[in-house]
C-alpha cells in the first residue's frame, strides 16, 4: 500500500509539472519544415498535391487579450518556398499544463469548401467560431474526451432552415514516437475532432445530433519542438438526412523534413525574374503596428542590372492605390527601400508592385495590429 501511494503522489507531480511551454522552443528564430499533402480515399498521398511549409517563431507579444507566440507561415513549392514572403501567421498561448491556440477558419479551407456542401455556408460558420481554445491538456487523462466548443446554429439551404450542431472535442491519447529522416521524436499525441451534426428536434425531448462530418486530426508534439507530425484521414460526409447524397472529402498528412536548402535565387526562383530584373521577399512580414515602433515600415528588396527608374504602389485588396513612391537612375544592384506603415493601414493583406523600365513586379505583406 505504502508503495503504491508513494507511486500514486510521483506520477501526480510529475503530471502537474508538465508544462505545456515545455513543448514549444525557448528562443525565438526557430524554424521548422515541413512536407503536406492531401490523401485519396483510402489515404494514400496525392502526388501532385503536395507543397511545402516553412513556419518560423518569430515573436512574442499580445493577441485577442492573450500572451502568445507568433508562428509565421508559408506555404509553396520545394523549389520556391524559401523565396516566398510570410503570408499569414498563428498563434500559440501557454498556461500552466495547457495549451490554447487562436482557431481560424483558414485551417480548414484546404479539406473543406462551400461547393462540397452544396452552399450550406460552412466557412461561414467556422469563421463565426474563431476564438482561443484550449487544445492541448497535458495534464489530461489517456482517452478522456474534453469539449472545446460546442455552437448549436442554423442554416440555410434552398430556402429551407435547419439546425446543426458545429464540435470540437480534443482527446489525449497514449505517448508515442515518431521517427524520420530528422530523428526520434517521443511525443504527446493528442487527436482534435471536429464535426458537424444535423439536429433532430422531437419536443419536448432535447435535440438529437445525427452526425455528418467529423475530422479527426491526430497530432504529435515533440517537446521543445511542439508539433512535429499531423494526420487527418480522408473523411466521409453523409448528407443522405438532407437528401444531399454522401460524399468523400480528402484527408491531410504534414510531417516534419529537414531544412529546405537555399540556393541560387536566379535559378530556383524563376517567378520573381524578368530578365535582369529581381524581385525579393521583403521584411518584416508580417508587420506588427503593436511593437512599439512609431513607425512601423517593410523593406521591398529588389535587384536591377542596369541604370533604371523605379516606381513602387500599395494597393490594398479592394485595388485602392495607398502609397506610391517614385525613384529616378537608380544604379545596377540591389536595393532595400523602406515602407512606412502609417495610419491608413489596417490589419490586413496588400499588394504591392514595382516597376523598372515597363517591366513589373509584385508581392504581397500582412499588418497586424
Amino acid at each position: 500500500m505504502k508503495s503504491f501511494i508513494l507511486t500514486f503522489i510521483f506520477l501526480c507531480i510529475t503530471v502537474s509539472g508538465q508544462n505545456a511551454s515545455d513543448y514549444f522552443p525557448q528562443n525565438t528564430g526557430h524554424v521548422w519544415y515541413f512536407k503536406t499533402a492531401l490523401l485519396d480515399s483510402v489515404n494514400n498521398p496525392i502526388d501532385e498535391t503536395t507543397v511545402y511549409v516553412i513556419d518560423s517563431f518569430a515573436n512574442t507579444g499580445t493577441y485577442q487579450g492573450q500572451n502568445s507566440n507568433f508562428i509565421l507561415t508559408k506555404t509553396g513549392a520545394f523549389e520556391t518556398v524559401n523565396f516566398q514572403p510570410f503570408l499569414d501567421t498563428n498563434f500559440v498561448s501557454f498556461a500552466g499544463t495547457e495549451a490554447k491556440t487562436y482557431f481560424r477558419a483558414n485551417g480548414l479551407s484546404a479539406l473543406i469548401d462551400d461547393s462540397t456542401f452544396a452552399g450550406i455556408g460552412i466557412i461561414e460558420l467556422l469563421a463565426s467560431l474563431e476564438n482561443w481554445y484550449p487544445t492541448y491538456k497535458f495534464a489530461s487523462a489517456v482517452n478522456a474526451n474534453y469539449l472545446l466548443l460546442r455552437k448549436d446554429t442554423t442554416i440555410t439551404v434552398d430556402s429551407i432552415t435547419l439546425p446543426v450542431r458545429f464540435e470540437i472535442r480534443g482527446r489525449r491519447l497514449n505517448d508515442g514516437s515518431f521517427s524520420n529522416e530528422t530523428g526520434t521524436y517521443n511525443c504527446k499525441k493528442f487527436m482534435i475532432t471536429f464535426s458537424v451534426s444535423y439536429l433532430v428536434i422531437i419536443n419536448p425531448l432535447p435535440p438529437i445530433p445525427v452526425q455528418i462530418l467529423a475530422i479527426n486530426d491526430t497530432q504529435y508534439v515533440a517537446q521543445n519542438n511542439w508539433v512535429v507530425k499531423t494526420y487527418a484521414p480522408s473523411s466521409t460526409i453523409d448528407l443522405s438526412i438532407l437528401n444531399l447524397g454522401v460524399f468523400t472529402i480528402p484527408g491531410l498528412s504534414r510531417e516534419i523534413i529537414p531544412p529546405i536548402p537555399v540556393t541560387s535565387v536566379e535559378t530556383e526562383n524563376p517567378d520573381f525574374s524578368i530578365k535582369n530584373f529581381i524581385l525579393y521577399p521583403n521584411y518584416p512580414n508580417p508587420v506588427y503596428l503593436a511593437n512599439g515602433s512609431s513607425k512601423p515600415e517593410t523593406n521591398i528588396v529588389f535587384q536591377l542590372k542596369e541604370l533604371s527608374d523605379i516606381r513602387i504602389n500599395i494597393y490594398d485588396l479592394r485595388g485602392e492605390m495607398l502609397k506610391t513612391m517614385v525613384f529616378n537612375n537608380l544604379a545596377e544592384g540591389i536595393h532595400s527601400i523602406p515602407v512606412v506603415i502609417e495610419k491608413e493601414f489596417s490589419s490586413g493583406t496588400y499588394v504591392y508592385t514595382v516597376m523598372s523600365n515597363e517591366k513589373l513586379l509584385s508581392g504581397k505583406f500582412q499588418v497586424v495590429k
